[in-house]
């Protein structure tokens, strides 16, 4: 199994965003997690989405939070979040 590690930073609205490429090769085909992290008001850093072989964990998030919302509005919503 090898791997490979690429790093790309970029600056938007004066917070420090890290994108951080993390490719693994399993069973002969190549995987790439891409790490996208955050600088917090105390400079710690923070993964603010995972997006593993093109398929953004945020976005599946959103949408399991949107078919919850229209199930019960934001009381089912906030009750499936604990």
């Amino acid at each position: 199994m090898g791997s490979h590690r690429q790093t790309r930073s970029r600056w938007r609205d004066f917070r420090s965003v890290q994108s951080i490429r993390d490719q693994k090769l399993l069973h002969s085909k190549r995987h790439t997690l891409d790490y996208v992290l955050m600088r917090d008001p105390n400079h710690s850093w923070q993964i603010v989405n995972v997006v593993a072989d093109g398929v953004s964990d945020l976005s599946l998030k959103r949408g399991e939070y949107a078919a919850e919302f229209a199930k019960g509005g934001f009381p089912r919503l906030v009750t499936k979040m604990r």
